[in-house]
């Protein structure tokens, strides 16, 4: 069987595609990857075959935007100016790799050129959800980064808002008129047309997000996929002797496409001297960490998480979920400053567990990192939450099979 996988996002939402796709190799499926060059060296580690969508100068730009970490503008800008301009060229390279009715694709919920595929050519087609906060619910609701009513018809009324504001006004145009060029009806709404209507896949368990009644019933939830690229860049040499040189630091990181840490990252190096403790600073880009750190505090491009978090004391980080599930998986206290999308969500659903703390991105500033870090460092109701959300990822160790069988199941109900 085919598989075209169809990631979109920074590498948190593209690793898990790349470990779903290297479990389907090795089960003797042809896996293709529909991706940014960007991660060329990522799947090929996996002996996955790339097939190039966009540009890397193309990716970087888009990282280097500050707009998409705004609240306010960072839907509009990801969907005007990098989703919608997408569709028709996805749809293309879809099409040009199925290989007749032995395919299945399998796409992020922005791939909005691989589900036209499903519905113009009848490929059988997969959505995979990284995040409880693409479910809308109105018994259960996710944090939409607004306050949500109490009342259903309320929250009902909150989605309608949403639609009309957003969702509806910069996407539904677009994918219409990519329909109308392929023959298609058009849609009436995104929500939950973007959801593939065969199969629907939560890379998350049940524990950090119990289902909700009224999601939709082809949904099934696997556990985290706690991919983190190993394969292609394992803990640097140096860190992993000055880790165990010394107690466990504190990590610091940000997103691996956010450019505008400045002020969180010297924050961070701040708190670390305040609080006596060692500490971690992460990003790729590295003109955002303060010049001439102190000797207890390092710097890294990069390493896999599932390596690093089990050797440290917390993580401070944006709220993403593949940090958030690492640090999970990893029983770490977690300090998240959440800025947008699906971190406001992953943020409530940690504190939830009692597993991590949550600081606002304005109370991060000067001593507030230091503040809440010291706090959270002493909180031993936190410490026995992580803990125990470690013992409970521990039980998900499957979650990549699992959902390779999702995948597999799809097809041969399609090839019957």
């Amino acid at each position: 069987m085919r598989v075209i996988l169809v990631p979109m996002g920074s590498s948190g939402d593209v690793l898990p595609f790349v470990a779903l796709g290297a479990e389907l190799r090795r089960r003797g499926h042809d896996v293709r990857i529909i991706a940014s060059p960007y991660f060329q060296d990522v799947i090929a580690a996996e002996h996955l075959t790339l097939v190039p969508f966009g540009t890397r100068e193309e990716y970087l730009a888009a990282a280097r935007d500050p707009r998409i970490w705004d609240p306010r503008q960072g839907f509009r800008v990801i969907a005007d100016e990098f989703v919608a301009p997408q569709i028709e060229p996805m749809y293309a390279h879809v099409e040009g790799q199925i290989d007749g009715g032995n395919t299945v694709v399998v796409g992020s919920a922005l791939a909005l050129g691989a589900r036209l595929a499903h519905d113009r050519l009848g490929v059988p087609f997969a959505t995979v959800h990284l995040q409880p906060s693409m479910f809308r619910s109105l018994i259960d609701p996710p944090n939409v980064g607004m306050r949500m009513p109490r009342s259903r018809l309320g929250r009902r009324a909150l989605y309608w808002l949403i639609d009309l504001a957003a969702i509806d006004r910069y996407l539904r145009g677009p994918i219409n008129r990519a329909r109308r060029h392929l023959g298609l009806a058009p849609i009436r709404h995104v929500d939950p047309w973007w959801h593939s209507p065969q199969r629907i896949i939560g890379l998350f368990p049940e524990w950090f997000a119990p289902p909700a009644a009224d999601w939709l019933p082809q949904t099934r939830l696997t556990g985290f996929p706690l991919a983190d690229g190993r394969a292609a860049r394992p803990l640097p040499d140096e860190l992993r002797s000055w880790i165990d040189g010394g107690e466990a630091p504190v990590v610091f990181t940000f997103g691996s496409a956010m450019t505008h840490a400045h002020a969180l990252f010297a924050a961070s190096a701040a708190a670390c001297q305040r609080l006596g403790c060692r500490g971690v600073l992460l990003t790729p880009f590295r003109e955002q960490i303060p010049a001439n750190l102190q000797a207890d505090v390092r710097h890294f491009d990069y390493a896999p998480f599932g390596e690093l978090f089990p050797r440290t004391r917390a993580v401070v980080h944006h709220g993403g979920i593949g940090t958030t599930s690492q640090a999970l998986a990893a029983g770490c206290p977690q300090l998240i400053v959440p800025f947008t999308h699906d971190q406001p969500d992953n943020a409530d659903r940690v504190r939830r567990l009692s597993a991590g703390a949550v600081l606002r991105p304005v109370d991060a500033a000067g001593d507030g990192i230091a503040h809440a870090l010291g706090n959270l460092l002493s909180d031993a109701a936190i410490a026995q939450g992580a803990r125990e959300c470690a013992r409970r990822a521990a039980e998900d160790a499957d979650a990549i099979p699992r959902a390779c069988a999702l995948v597999e199941a799809l097809g041969a109900e399609h090839a019957a």
